[in-house]
């Protein structure tokens, strides 16, 4: 099963200088996944100032922000339960579409290939999760050409 996603917030004042106090948890030890399953992302706390420039905060802290200035927490996301070999390909395109998991993350973490109408290539799928499981990296599954030819004798034997 995926983990659940993690959150984003940014706040800040508008008019005056504004005083917050904030808690973070999770920003030291991620969640962990379970039977296979990855681990989650760890919690951050930032400062942007009017620059756009991020300055890393402590998980607990009182800050005070200027007009133009924001906080920016991301709580952590949830660990996986799982083999992500193991999910169902259908449940991963909905993901997609639902835009928890982008294509090329369905492909790495779970080997599902997702296509441009957001179905599942259940040939391309089980390629890869054959490859995966006999601990291959991802790639291209074709055979080689036994017999390598140069890119004028392919073409030749073409027509």
């Amino acid at each position: 099963m995926r983990g659940a996603p993690a959150a984003y917030v940014e706040y800040g004042p508008t008019n005056s200088e504004l005083e917050v106090i904030y808690a973070s948890d999770g920003s030291i030890n991620a969640p962990r996944g379970v039977r296979g399953g990855h681990p989650g992302t760890p919690a951050s706390a930032q400062r942007r100032t009017s620059s756009g420039t991020l300055e890393n905060l402590p998980n607990c802290a009182q800050v005070s922000l200027a007009p133009g200035e924001t906080i920016v927490s991301i709580c952590c996301s949830g660990a996986g339960y799982g083999d992500p070999l193991q999910r169902d390909p259908d449940a991963v395109a909905a993901d997609v579409l639902d835009r928890y998991v982008t294509p090329k993350r369905a492909e790495s973490v779970y080997g599902v290939v997702v296509d441009k109408s957001g179905a599942v290539d259940r040939e391309r799928t089980d390629a890869l999760r054959r490859r995966r499981s006999a601990g291959k990296p991802p790639g291209d599954d074709a055979a080689p050409d036994p017999q390598p030819r140069t890119r004028a004798a392919r073409a030749a034997s073409d027509t």
